[in-house]
């Protein structure tokens, strides 16, 4: 697939591929795709990577870099933020886990899910000890970018901005 390109569905959005995510101060952050829902066609689960530098992510610069953030997002949130995914790890280099969260599944059910994928069923006492399942408004990631990387002040919770 030749990057950049601007995604109006999901359609063509696979693990791995990101876009560079701007810092008021001139620098960047990078947000990446983990995974697409088969749910919807505009939404997938995006991730703030841990990673900022003077100039736009590249692939040999992501390997190895970890997840600081997930949620569901929409593909507007790449369109109105950068506008493009730019690129994509190559084949081989395995994108970063998606992180561990929660969702209610009816009654005392709790789902624990790795990403989109359910990995156990829990009760609600065990739930208590993971993040939330999050949706993402199309700038969420870039404030989050921000509080990460721009302003120092520490790592961003899971996923909620204030």
């Amino acid at each position: 697939m030749p990057y950049p390109f601007q995604p109006k569905s999901n359609a063509k959005l696979h693990a791995g591929q990101f876009w560079p995510i701007r810092l008021p101060d001139g620098g960047f952050a990078c947000g990446m795709v983990l995974d697409v829902s088969r749910d919807s066609r505009k939404v997938f689960l995006a991730a703030l990577i841990d990673w900022h530098g003077p100039d736009e992510p590249t692939a040999t610069e992501l390997r190895g870099r970890q997840v600081v953030a997930q949620g569901l997002g929409h593909v507007k949130m790449i369109l109105e933020g950068f506008g493009w995914i730019t690129g994509s790890l190559p084949p081989g280099i395995a994108p970063p886990e998606p992180l561990l969260w929660t969702e209610h599944l009816g009654g005392s059910s709790w789902g624990l899910f790795r990403g989109l994928e359910l990995v156990a069923r829990i009760q609600g006492d065990e739930s208590e000890k993971y993040p939330r399942r999050r949706t993402w408004g199309y700038g969420v990631i870039n404030l989050l970018a921000v509080k990460r990387f721009n302003t120092q002040q520490g790592s961003p919770d899971d996923g909620e901005v204030a």
